[in-house]
């Protein structure tokens, strides 16, 4: 998933002139945040906790909530996977946001 998405996000956060930030969640994963900051991130959170190691709605939300809270980003991107079109519109509506499903580029 990071490669797929990593040049989109990059070119985005550069045009933005934002810094580009990567939410890793599960457990085990600690070492994905050098694969982040490889493809591009500038800075990588991370919450490894055995709890998040099969994917749970309510447990994912939670975490994306409190991330979101705590690194307050311009634009929130999430990959077209099972697990990100599950999450997040969930994750929209617990932020009192919106979210754009099967978006197939991003422009002027």
């Amino acid at each position: 998933m990071l490669r797929s998405s990593s040049a989109r996000a990059v070119k985005l956060a550069n045009d933005l002139t934002e810094e580009l930030s990567a939410l890793v969640v599960g457990s085990g994963v600690a070492n994905i945040a050098g694969e982040a900051i490889a493809f591009g991130a500038d800075k990588v959170y991370i919450v490894d906790a055995p709890l998040l190691k099969d994917y749970r709605t309510d447990a994912y939300v939670s975490v994306v909530d409190k991330v979101v809270k705590q690194a307050n980003p311009r634009i929130l991107l999430m990959g077209q996977t099972t697990i990100g079109r599950d999450l997040a519109p969930r994750a929209a509506c617990r932020m009192a946001t919106g979210a754009i499903l099967d978006c197939i580029a991003l422009g002027d």
